[in-house]
């Protein structure tokens, strides 16, 4: 399963807003330096989805807007 993913780094509370089946606005705050926003982004979608085989970022390593897939 694909799933877009805006993510908002460095902000005072985390907070998850699920838009759609396969869309979430995530607010993390960790900084987007040394990877700390991606692996937190990462933590926060296996939390999602616990069942999951694995979560890797497909696209958008550099980007606020990614696309994260969940191997179920």
């Amino acid at each position: 399963m694909l799933i877009k993913v805006k993510v908002h780094p460095e902000t005072r509370k985390e907070e998850t807003r699920k838009i759609k089946e396969d869309k979430f606005e995530l607010f993390i705050r960790a900084r987007a330096q040394n990877n700390e926003a991606n692996m937190r982004v990462l933590e926060i979608m296996a939390e999602i989805f616990p069942q999951n085989k694995g979560i890797r970022i497909v696209k958008g390593h550099t980007t606020p807007n990614k696309i994260i897939e969940v191997l179920e």
